[in-house]
């Protein structure tokens, strides 16, 4: 955030906007809709495929707001979602892009006194994973050897999509012959790759674009938010370590060859830290594979699970003043004296709420 946005969602009173933009299939904006939204929710989760959901209630303003065809929600758009704070001093409204939404499961509500439409919003992910469309059609085949961003892009021709960034692959390539059927889905075939190498993600992120990148441990990130006794943002806040998650020594088997070849690879926490064999003894973790076929994959699954399990996997959730300009996978220092707790952590999960103005937050420690 910078420190305009920083500034806005530092009012202690605030004007909240929401904006709806409708879309075609390419993300150009069709119309925009204001001063409709009456409650809602945007929920975001950094461990889940499809990252960003949302449910919103409007007013039924007259017939085309029906979920009919050639109406404003139908299955032939989707929707931009923007919040707006707007600024006590100038009025000027500042807005936040919480992401891109296929509309789904809408409702029609009439009374005496209202007439609303409910619906919720999928990100694009539910275009790969089957929900909507995504099935691969055919037996698909992707060759050894063939070059990771190639196999990816391939992969998200099939559903036509051509906005993605693509990190952290280069020289890398598919280890051995894959092959999936025809009720498979795009987004299954995805997994199989990432899990090929472990330590990446995949998702859509607020701009609509598909990510797929190496996890980021976010150490050295700048922290984008600090919840303290002068914020005074925090309702309530529970901590919660998890001792059986430390591990400091990790052996990997994968396959076993017809000319005896094994492929293996161990790791050790040898380090000066809390969770290392020196300070606490060795807690071994053993995986055994046989999809793990090179040394490269060892390597990195190994490197990966050390990292998983070389901590206590604190996990913090606290209700706290909504802060709209906030994203999973940053960085916030929450600082309690009373509870021993001045740390920074990273958060994993956020749901806002449209109406009443708090928000939920997950987040889990960074210890190094």
């Amino acid at each position: 955030m910078n420190n305009k946005e920083m500034e806005i969602l530092k009012q202690q009173i605030q004007t909240l906007h929401v904006k709806i933009e409708l879309l075609d299939d390419n993300d150009n904006m069709l119309e925009e809709l204001q001063g409709i939204c009456i409650d809602g929710s945007i929920d975001i989760d950094c461990d889940s495929i499809i990252r960003r959901t949302c449910s919103l209630n409007i007013i039924l303003k007259d017939s085309s707001y029906l979920p009919l065809p050639n109406n404003k929600i139908w299955m032939d758009k989707k929707f931009r979602l923007l919040i707006g704070i707007e600024n006590n001093i100038n009025r000027e409204t500042i807005w936040f892009i919480k992401g891109i939404y296929y509309f789904d499961s809408p409702s029609v509500s009439y009374d005496q006194e209202s007439k609303t439409v409910s619906f919720t919003g999928l990100d694009k992910m539910c275009w790969l994973d089957g929900t909507y469309n995504g099935s691969l059609g055919y037996i698909t085949r992707i060759d050894a050897n063939t070059p990771i961003f190639d196999a990816i892009k391939s992969l998200l021709s099939i559903v036509g999509e051509t906005k993605y960034i693509i990190n952290d692959v280069e020289d890398m390539v598919i280890p051995y012959d894959l092959e999936e059927s025809e009720t498979t889905t795009v987004s299954d075939f995805l997994t199989e790759i990432r899990d090929l190498y472990m330590g990446y993600e995949y998702f859509y992120n607020e701009d609509g674009y598909f990510v797929y990148q190496k996890i980021k441990q976010k150490r050295t990130d700048m922290v984008e938010w600090v919840f303290d006794e002068d914020t005074k943002c925090i309702i309530n806040y529970v901590n919660t370590p998890d001792w059986s998650n430390v591990k400091n020594r990790v052996l990997i088997w994968g396959t076993q060859y017809d000319d005896e070849t094994q492929i293996k690879y161990e790791l050790k926490n040898q380090s000066d830290n809390d969770f290392s064999i020196n300070a606490i003894g060795e807690k071994l973790l053993v995986i055994s594979e046989d999809t793990i076929q090179t040394l490269e994959q060892a390597k990195s699954r190994a490197e990966y699970e050390l990292w998983l399990h070389s901590s206590l996997n604190e996990q913090v959730t606290m209700d706290t003043i909504a802060l709209y300009g906030m994203e999973v996978n940053k960085l916030i220092t929450i600082n309690k004296e009373e509870l021993g707790i001045n740390s920074n952590y990273r958060i994993t999960k956020l749901s806002y709420g449209l109406g009443s103005g708090i928000m939920n937050v997950s987040c889990v420690k960074m210890y190094y």
